[in-house]
C-alpha cells in the first residue's frame, strides 16, 4: 500500500477516536437541571440539586430565587433524596403562600399535597392548635384593627397609667406606643416575668436613657416621662394578655411566642414535630426576626436540612425585628456542617444592565452585605433607553405631564394605556390624575389604601349620616355632592352654616322637587331609616346600604362599565361586606354603631389595602399609582 495512503488512513482513524471521544465527554457531562419552561442557570442547577442539609441561596432582586426554591423541592423529591410528607415550606406573606402553592402543585402534581405550605404564623398556629392546651383551640384571631379597637374602649380600664403623654393622646399612645412594644415583645421571646425584670435595671436619668436608648432625640423627649412610660408599657402588656386570654383570642405575637413555649418546654412534642418536618426550606429568610429564627433552631438542631433564600439587601421588615444578623447567624451556625453550602444567584432576569450596574453601585456602601453583583443572563444582554430626568417642582411638574403624555400620544410613539406614572404618596397621585384629567387625558387611579376606595367611603358615609353622629355633617357633605355637585354643596352648606344635622335635613326636604339627586337622598335616608328601627345587626345594615346605593351613579357606572376603577370598587363593596360579617361573628350583638366605632379604628390603623382586581392585559387608560403599589 501506497505510503501516502497509509498516513492518510491513520489520519482518518485519528479524527473518528478524537470525534468518537468527544462525542463521550459530552454525553457524560451533567445536563443542568430543567423543567417544563424552567431551564436553570449553572448557579441554579447547584442550587437545586445540592443533597438535603444546610444550604444558603444568596439570590439578589429579579434573579428566581423562589422558582429555584421551589424547584429544589421538586427535585428532591423526584429523586427520592426526601419524601413530600417531611418538607416543611414558609414564607412571609399570604400572597407568597397562595403562588407557591399554586406553583408546586403545577410542577409537582399530587404529591404537592402533601407538603406544609404556610406562612410562619401559619405554622405557629397548627402547632397551637395540635399542641396547645385544649382550652385555647377555638381562640379567635385579633387582627391589629381588633387590638385597636379594644384598647381604644379599654383605656379608661388601665387606672395604673402613670405617664402624662400617654393620658393626653390615648389614640396616639395605643397606635404609635402600645401596639408596636406588643409585637416587639413577643418578636423578642419576652415573658411579663422578663420584662419586669428588666425594669428594675432603669434608672430614671437622662444620661441613663441617653446611653441605653441611643436613638432617642433629646430635644424632643420628656426624659420625666420616659420612666412612667416604659413601666406603663409593661403593665399595659401585662393587662392586654390576662384580656386575650378571657376573651379566648389571640394575635399574630402569641401565636409566636406560645409555639415557641410549647417547643422548649416538652421534649415530645418537639421529637414529633422534628419527625414530621424533617425538611425545611424558608423563603425571604432575610424577614426573618429572632422569634422565628429560634423557632426554627430548635427543630433543626438535631440533623438539619435547611434551605433558605434571602438577599440582606432586601431586608425591608427590620421595624418588626428583622435585620442583617440572620444571614450571618445562619453561616456560622451550619458552616462547620459536612455538606453545606452557600450559593449566589446574581443573573437578574428583569433588568438591563444599565439599571443593575447603577443598582450595583448604590448598594455597593452598605456594610452589612454579602459582595456580589448582578448582571443579565450572559445571552441576554440587555441594554434600553437612558432615563430622561427633568428637574422640576410640583406645580412645574403637573404643568409638564400632561404635555409630554399629549406629546407621545400625537407622535404615535405610545398610546395611554400603555402609559404609567409613578407617585411616591398618594396625594402626589391625586394630584397628577386631576392635571391629566383636566388636560383629557383618561387615567385609572390605582387605589392602595382600603379607606380611599370611593365605595367604602359612600358606605360609611351613609352609616354615620342615619345615626346622625360627629361625623353626619361631613357624610351628608359627601353624600349631596356625589348626588349633586361640589358646587350646589358648598352653596347648600354655606346657607345652613352653624345648624344642627337634624336642621340641615329638614331644610333639604324644602328643596326636595328641584332634584332627582336630592330626593334619592331623602327617600333612602327614609328607608334606611325604617331598617335602622328594627334594631338590625352591623351586616344587614351594610347590605341595606349597599342595596339603596344600586341607583347611585357609583353603582350603576360600576355595573355598566369595565374600566380598573369600576371592578376595584365592586371587589371592594364585597369587601366592606365582609367586613361586616367577620364583626358580627365576633360581636352577635354588634349593630351599626359598634362596627362603625370598629371602622374608625381600622382606619387610623393605616395599614388595610384595599382589595384589588386582577389587570387587564389591555388598558385604554394611563395607570396612576404609588410607587409602593407598583
Amino acid at each position: 500500500m501506497n505510503s501516502k495512503v497509509k498516513i492518510f488512513n491513520k489520519k482518518i482513524l485519528e479524527f473518528r477516536r478524537n470525534i468518537f471521544y468527544q462525542i463521550t465527554v459530552f454525553l457524560t457531562l451533567p445536563v443542568p437541571y430543567s423543567n417544563g419552561k424552567f431551564k436553570a442557570s449553572s448557579r441554579q442547577d447547584e442550587a437545586i440539586t445540592h443533597p438535603p442539609s444546610p444550604l444558603m441561596i444568596i439570590a439578589g432582586a429579579g434573579t428566581g430565587k423562589t422558582s429555584t426554591l421551589l424547584h429544589r423541592i421538586r427535585h428532591l423529591i423526584v429523586s427520592n433524596s426526601i419524601k413530600a410528607n417531611h418538607v416543611l415550606l414558609l414564607t412571609f406573606t399570604d400572597k407568597a403562600t397562595a403562588e407557591a402553592k399554586q406553583t408546586i402543585l403545577e410542577i409537582l402534581g399530587d404529591k404537592a399535597n402533601s407538603i406544609f405550605i404556610g406562612t410562619f404564623h401559619s405554622f405557629c398556629h397548627s402547632i397551637i392548635r395540635r399542641y396547645g392546651p385544649k382550652s385555647r383551640v377555638n381562640d379567635v384571631l385579633w387582627q391589629e384593627s381588633d387590638i385597636l379597637f379594644y384598647l381604644i374602649n379599654h383605656f379608661n380600664d388601665m387606672d395604673f397609667i402613670q405617664s402624662r403623654v400617654f393620658s393626653e393622646n390615648p389614640v396616639k399612645a395605643i397606635r404609635e406606643s402600645f401596639i408596636p412594644f406588643f409585637g416587639r415583645v413577643s418578636d423578642e421571646l419576652l415573658s411579663p416575668k422578663e420584662l419586669e425584670s428588666k425594669l428594675k435595671d432603669i434608672e430614671n436619668s437622662q444620661d441613663w436613657f441617653l446611653n441605653n436608648f441611643p436613638g432617642i432625640h433629646p430635644q424632643n423627649t420628656q426624659f420625666n416621662d420616659v420612666g412612667y412610660q416604659l413601666q406603663d408599657l409593661v403593665n399595659a402588656f401585662t393587662f392586654f394578655q390576662k384580656a386575650k386570654r378571657n376573651l379566648n383570642a389571640l394575635d399574630f405575637g402569641d401565636m409566636i411566642l406560645d409555639c415557641y413555649e410549647i417547643l422548649k418546654n416538652d421534649v415530645s412534642v418537639l421529637q414529633k414535630v422534628r419527625s414530621e418536618f424533617k425538611h425545611i426550606f424558608i423563603d425571604e429568610y432575610q424577614d426573618n426576626n429572632y422569634a422565628l429564627n429560634k423557632i426554627v433552631n430548635l427543630i433543626t438542631k438535631k440533623d438539619p436540612s435547611i434551605t433558605v433564600v434571602g438577599d440582606e439587601d432586601q431586608c425591608i421588615y427590620s421595624f418588626r425585628g428583622a435585620n442583617y444578623y440572620n444571614i450571618a447567624d445562619f453561616r456560622n451556625r451550619y458552616n462547620s456542617h459536612r455538606e453545606y453550602a452557600e450559593i449566589a444567584l446574581i443573573e437578574n432576569r428583569r433588568s438591563t444592565q444599565n439599571i443593575l450596574d447603577l443598582a450595583n453601585a448604590v448598594i455597593s456602601h452598605n456594610p452589612d452585605r454579602t459582595p456580589k453583583r448582578l448582571k443579565c443572563l450572559p445571552d441576554e444582554i440587555k441594554s434600553g433607553p437612558k432615563p430622561l430626568w427633568i428637574q422640576a417642582n410640583k406645580e412645574e411638574t403637573l404643568d409638564r405631564l400632561p404635555e409630554l403624555i399629549h406629546m407621545l400620544v400625537n407622535n404615535q410613539e405610545t398610546l395611554y394605556g400603555d402609559i404609567a406614572v409613578i407617585c411616591r404618596g398618594w396625594g402626589n397621585v391625586t394630584a397628577a390624575a386631576d392635571a391629566m384629567q383636566k388636560s383629557g387625558i383618561p387615567v385609572d387611579i390605582h387605589i392602595e389604601k382600603f379607606f380611599d376606595v370611593p365605595i367604602v367611603k359612600d358606605v360609611l358615609a351613609w352609616g354615620h349620616l342615619i345615626l346622625k353622629d360627629e361625623k353626619a355633617d361631613i357624610s351628608l357633605f359627601r353624600i349631596l355632592r356625589e348626588q349633586l355637585s361640589e358646587e350646589w354643596t358648598t352653596k347648600f352648606f354655606q346657607s345652613v352654616d352653624k345648624t344642627t344635622i337634624k336642621q340641615k335635613l329638614d331644610h333639604l326636604k324644602k328643596l326636595k322637587t328641584d332634584s332627582r339627586g336630592i330626593a334619592f337622598v331623602l327617600e333612602s335616608i327614609s328607608t334606611l331609616n325604617e331598617s335602622l328601627d328594627k334594631t338590625l345587626k352591623a351586616d344587614e345594615m351594610v347590605w341595606k346600604i349597599l342595596t339603596v346605593l344600586k341607583s347611585s351613579s357609583l353603582i350603576v357606572a360600576m355595573r355598566n362599565q369595565y374600566r380598573y376603577k369600576h371592578r376595584l370598587n365592586l371587589t371592594n363593596a364585597g369587601e366592606i361586606l365582609n367586613l361586616s360579617e367577620e364583626f358580627v361573628n365576633k360581636d352577635p350583638e354588634g349593630d351599626l354603631s359598634k362596627w362603625l366605632k370598629f371602622m374608625d379604628a381600622m382606619a387610623l390603623s393605616n395599614n388595610i389595602n384595599a382589595a384589588q382586581p386582577e389587570l387587564e392585559s389591555e388598558n385604554f387608560a394611563v395607570q396612576v399609582m404609588t410607587i409602593h403599589q407598583s
